[in-house]
């Protein structure tokens, strides 16, 4: 297809959901629309079923899960979790699960939504919320069991209509002996969904299709193949002024909506010109990013988790199926730049690297970052399973190097998240970095 068919393409299928934000109801007919509904719900259901399988077998148990287990547990494959180690669950975390492989991938990468601002977000995805209990059908989202504040205390997802007894089907991990199988309210013994009846009903809301990823598929169980990405690093030493000169910089890709994905927030209009070279001595990262709200790391070299640039890195791609050695570069309010390395060994390496910003100011559209990362900082023996020995890793012509990517843009300097995003659909997991050859 020719380059400018498709963009028109692309902006005729733009105008038509903007169109349809807008209250126009006619571009799709009432079949259609319920053709759709139809397919949703029958995805809901089968991942329902897969993941409640799964966290069973699994032997999941209740808590509070540090890494949203939509995205940690993608897959629904041990190997390919970010942490496989965290096997944890609660209510509100199985339906955000449920939603993130059925389509809807706009979640935190934190926790993941919890029951008490779940509403909020499903009024965000302009969910259709139902106040009656009678009402309820396969797919909505049930709120129940008002605490003192009248926020809700749980919430699952509801399987079914309502039978000639009151009882509904559900899929629940409000509890250890729910996400084992052991209630004795299985509609099948040992497996979910349960049967039973919805005491402390608050009001419910119903997913619909327009708020999906259309690029996102895994209701075959998978999900969508992640493209991998490779390039060359030419050799070149640059010079570290906060100042890009693509004559130093031979390597270089854009980091936006079309080749990233957010963790936090969304990527939107975010947009960062990354660039790479190397020499015997070190590994040079720079980043443009577009950025009209500078929000500051403090100048005493303490990390505050406000804007900044990110890059895990695999030397030798010898870390498999877990998170590289991840480095994080944050501007201070005087233009210079604040180094941490951790996973593997928690560091501040402010003082160990050479480093300049420039720009990240008010009135400014974008700044830079700029860094030479040594060596020395990734030749390390980690623990990823096993003992892996990153001291053999020889930074020379043909070296390969696993990279990710990754941003955050903060609106103030208490870290209110805009934008964090990182290259492609990878999930911190090494199998998906970009792949980078050394070259000369």
């Amino acid at each position: 297809m020719k380059k400018g068919l498709k963009t028109v393409i692309l902006f005729l299928l733009t105008a038509v959901l903007l169109l349809s934000a807008f209250g126009c109801k006619n571009y799709l007919s009432p079949e259609e629309k319920a053709q759709r509904d139809a397919q949703l719900v029958e995805t809901l259901m089968k991942e329902a079923q897969l993941i409640t399988d799964f966290m069973r077998d699994q032997k999941f148990i209740y808590g509070d899960a540090k890494i949203n287990p939509g995205i940690n547990w993608e897959h629904l494959d041990p190997a390919k979790a970010i942490d496989p180690y965290e096997k944890v669950v609660s209510c509100d975390r199985l339906v955000d699960w449920i939603l993130y492989r059925a389509g809807f991938t706009d979640q935190v990468y934190d926790q993941g939504t919890t029951v008490w601002y779940m509403g909020a977000w499903c009024e965000e995805q302009n969910f259709e919320r139902i106040d009656n209990v009678e009402e309820l059908k396969a797919g909505d989202i049930v709120f129940v069991n008002p605490d003192s504040q009248g926020r809700p205390a749980h919430v699952f997802m509801c399987a079914s209509t309502m039978d000639e007894y009151g009882m509904y089907l559900r899929y629940d991990a409000g509890s250890n002996e729910r996400i084992q199988c052991k209630k004795g309210t299985e509609a099948t013994p040992g497996q979910q969904p349960f049967r039973e009846p919805i005491a402390g009903f608050m009001y419910a809301y119903r997913p619909n299709a327009s708020a999906i990823d259309e690029d996102y598929v895994a209701s075959d169980g998978n999900s969508k193949p992640v493209e991998k990405i490779s390039f060359e690093i030419p050799y070149g030493t640059a010079t570290i002024d906060g100042k890009i000169d693509k004559d130093e910089y031979k390597a270089h890709y854009t980091m936006d909506k079309d080749s990233c994905m957010a963790w936090m927030g969304s990527v939107k209009n975010a947009k960062t010109e990354i660039y790479f070279a190397w020499d015997e001595e070190g590994l040079y990262y720079a980043g443009q990013i577009s950025d009209n709200t500078p929000a500051y790391s403090n100048t005493d070299n303490e990390w505050n988790g406000a804007d900044c640039i990110q890059l895990a890195v695999n030397p030798g791609n010898l870390i498999e199926a877990s998170s590289g050695i991840f480095f994080t570069f944050g501007a201070t309010s005087d233009n210079n730049v604040v180094a941490y390395r951790s996973n593997y060994s928690e560091l501040n390496v402010t003082d160990k690297i050479q480093s300049a910003a420039c720009g990240h100011t008010v009135g400014s559209d974008s700044y830079v970052i700029e860094v030479k990362i040594p060596w020395n900082l990734m030749k390390l023996k980690v623990t990823s399973g096993n003992i892996i020995d990153l001291t053999s890793f020889e930074p020379k012509k043909g070296a390969e190097l696993g990279l990710l990517p990754c941003v955050i843009d903060c609106d103030n300097a208490s870290s209110t998240i805009k934008a964090a995003y990182r290259h492609n659909n990878t999930n911190f997991n090494t199998n998906y970095f970009v792949s980078a050859i050394l070259t000369k």
